[in-house]
């Protein structure tokens, strides 16, 4: 949708909602990753998680704006961020939680 629109106002409105709704996934993920981690290795999972997520901090933004100097607009450098959801949506698809 932030590809699409146009205005102000219909871009706060997106930023908005993708904010609200990437709060709570954030939280749930550390809930339902806790799932996965075996007794007495908390730390080290964890570890991992705190890197993994300070790496594609880094990584993410470096993509983006590399895209959007590149096509010289920031339209490409979104749709990037589509890619990045799609390729995790299929490489999470064979997790299986407990809970299931």
């Amino acid at each position: 949708a932030a590809y699409f629109v146009d205005s102000k106002v219909g871009f706060y409105l997106i930023a908005s909602l993708a904010g609200s709704v990437l709060g709570c996934i954030q939280a749930a993920s550390r809930a339902l990753f806790a799932l996965f981690i075996p007794e007495g290795r908390e730390a080290e999972f964890f570890g991992s998680y705190a890197t993994v997520g300070k790496t594609s901090s880094i990584i993410g933004p470096l993509i983006f704006g590399s895209l959007s100097t590149f096509f010289s607009s920031q339209r490409p450098a979104v749709l990037s961020v589509v890619v990045f959801f799609v390729l995790g949506y299929v490489i999470l698809l064979p997790v299986k939680n407990r809970t299931s």
